[in-house]
């Protein structure tokens, strides 16, 4: 019974149409989810700097309750019909968060190749095959920018972790963009069959 009521409010879509249904579902299940992680990740960041004091170096809680505030938003937003403007935004802020590495730490980097990689699946998802495609193209352009940026010398990429063996850090970071693009793939799949089996 609560479960069915936070569902209703929470994820059940609005849209008429059986795809727009779908692609409106698999979004507020990704919001919903990163809203859960970003509580997370505050309530222990607060604890950290709570705990620690002065002695505390990392995020400020409040930059933590910014990002919690910001997907929360756009859950709500979602919810409110505007759901296809919310999936434009919520890939590109997965654009910038793969753009903003490989342009300190170079095109090289294999953490910003992999979230370009999610960028493009979650286009194709949430959006369309044809909004894939032009992703796909954008993120070329956006290599060839930043290469040749680099290579005039316009910015300096700092290499310092290309001497490095890498550590549970980059796993983590990985396993989170690996579970990303398996879980989006995973919901899409899921709904289709549903939509296969009800038609």
């Amino acid at each position: 019974m609560i479960l069915k009521r936070l569902y209703r409010q929470l994820l059940a879509p609005k849209a008429s149409d059986e795809d727009t249904r779908r692609r409106e579902l698999i979004l507020n299940i990704l919001l919903l989810g990163i809203v859960c992680l970003t509580i997370v990740l505050f309530a222990s960041t607060l604890i950290g700097s709570i705990l620690l004091g002065s002695a505390y170096h990392g995020t400020a809680p409040i930059n933590q309750l910014i990002i919690v505030a910001i997907f929360a938003g756009m859950l709500l937003l979602s919810r409110r019909g505007l759901h296809r403007l919310v999936a434009y935004f919520f890939v590109g802020i997965f654009f910038l968060l793969a753009t903003w590495p490989t342009v300190q730490w170079g095109i090289l980097l294999p953490q910003g190749i992999l979230t370009y990689a999610l960028v493009i699946v979650m286009s194709g998802v949430l959006l369309s095959s044809r909004t894939a495609f032009y992703m796909t193209l954008l993120l070329i352009a956006t290599l060839l920018v930043i290469a040749h940026l680099a290579d005039v010398g316009t910015i300096q990429y700092n290499i310092e972790w290309m001497q490095k063996t890498g550590g549970y850090q980059d796993v983590v970071a990985y396993a989170f963009t690996f579970g990303m693009i398996a879980l989006v793939a995973w919901l899409s799949n899921r709904e289709i069959e549903r939509s296969l089996h009800r038609a």
